[in-house]
């Protein structure tokens, strides 16, 4: 496997050939993928979150949802996860809806976005129960291979 990166390249046209000769006599086939990118391949990604209730009552369920927005290129590989949780908060579960259409329910407090494509954006819904009165804070953290690290913190007021 050869990985060749052109940076800058001139104008015009280039030719790409493929030769199959370590692997010819076995009958093991050959391929060659080229990838153009324009612009920066490291996107910018934003994280923003809302809150189905900002003052929830006792006893209710609030659903936080953490959005991950990607401006350009390929965000690879984005993983969303809460990172803190006040008490006074049971974490209930996390959902999110795969680009098939699929809606994937989890318990863990991490999940994988997978990539994100230029001008797309993921999701996922973290549900709470609230146990008691106060301030609480949740805090959630989006990171990709390319894309950078991006935190929020939410504020609930029961």
């Amino acid at each position: 496997m050869e990985y060749i990166i052109i940076n800058n390249p001139r104008s015009g046209t280039y030719r790409l050939k493929i030769i199959n000769w370590d692997a010819s006599s076995s009958g093991v086939p050959a391929g060659l993928t080229a990838v153009v990118i324009r612009g920066d391949p490291t996107p910018s990604m934003s994280l923003t979150t809302t809150t189905s209730l900002s003052k929830p009552s006792i006893g209710s369920l609030v659903k936080i949802t953490a959005k991950v927005s990607n401006p350009s290129y390929i965000a690879s590989g984005v993983y969303l996860e809460k990172t803190s949780m006040s008490s006074g908060l049971t974490f209930e579960g996390v959902s999110t809806t795969r680009e098939d259409g699929v809606t994937m329910d989890f318990t863990d407090d991490e999940l994988t976005l997978g990539n994100i494509v230029e001008g797309d954006s993921r999701s996922a819904a973290w549900s709470f129960s609230v146990n008691s009165a106060g301030l609480k804070t949740v805090g959630f953290r989006a990171w990709s291979e390319n894309g950078g690290t991006e935190t929020k913190t939410v504020i609930v007021s029961p």
